[in-house]
């Protein structure tokens, strides 16, 4: 079963053999959440921007709230123009790096 699995892959290879392919894992998925939250709340700073009842002067508003229009725009400019045009390539490049045998690292791929 899956225990065996574990302590073959610990007696045979070590302890570093769990981790052995993590750097290309790092190298994309870092990058990719970093611009995925960055471009939501630009979206969300942009829905602020179109939507005239987001002023933080309103008594029952506080500092932080955000509107359902910010939150929608924040969504849909993160994952329908920055996801297709950056973030899909980054991800195409690591799945070929987990799959593919023929590229020999992340700047071949």
């Amino acid at each position: 079963g899956g225990m065996d699995c574990f302590r073959k892959c610990l007696r045979s290879e070590g302890v570093l053999s769990f981790y052995r392919g993590m750097g290309g894992l790092a190298a994309f998925s870092i990058p990719r959440f970093s611009l995925m939250f960055y471009s939501n709340s630009w979206g969300r700073i942009i829905g602020g921007k179109l939507d005239p009842s987001s002023s933080t002067s309103s008594p029952t508003r506080r500092q932080g709230d955000f509107t359902t229009r910010q939150i929608l725009c924040g969504g849909i400019f993160s994952q329908f123009i920055v996801c297709p045009l950056i973030v899909n390539p980054l991800e195409r490049a690591k799945c070929l790096l987990q799959t593919s045998q023929q590229f020999k690292g992340q700047i071949d791929c």
